[in-house]
């Protein structure tokens, strides 16, 4: 299963990216449950930080990386931007005030816009 989306942020924004999980139970019905199994493995791909890939985003990873104390922002711009993520499924959390549900959490930061222009916009 795969799913893109598209996402406006300001840049140099910390966010949580939150992904909730459901299971198809009965196609037929539409019925879904809101409990994976752990073992569920789920690949992203950050497509709002910092990459390598791109000439300008490269030259401010560098000016990062020659700043000692910017280490865990850059991990933050660059998490999962080249090299996707395989991640495991977060524990369920059963609290009383909500049901139990199976998710993906990850910290990310904004990175430089990313802007396509065209002669037909």
């Amino acid at each position: 299963v795969s799913s893109k989306s598209f996402h406006v942020l300001d840049y140099n924004t910390v966010f949580k990216l939150r992904v909730q999980l459901l299971q198809l139970i009965i196609p037929e019905e539409d019925v879904v449950c809101a409990i994976v199994d752990q073992s569920t493995q789920v690949r992203i791909q950050n497509g709002v930080g910092l990459s390598e890939n791109n000439p300008t985003e490269k030259a401010v990873i560098s000016q990062l990386k020659k700043q000692k104390n910017e280490a865990d922002e850059l991990a933050l711009y660059t998490k999962c931007a080249d090299i996707p993520c395989i991640l495991n499924v977060d524990a369920p959390v059963d609290n009383a005030s909500e049901r139990p549900e199976s998710m993906i959490t990850l910290n990310l930061k904004a990175g430089i816009p990313n802007v396509i222009s065209s002669s037909d916009a």
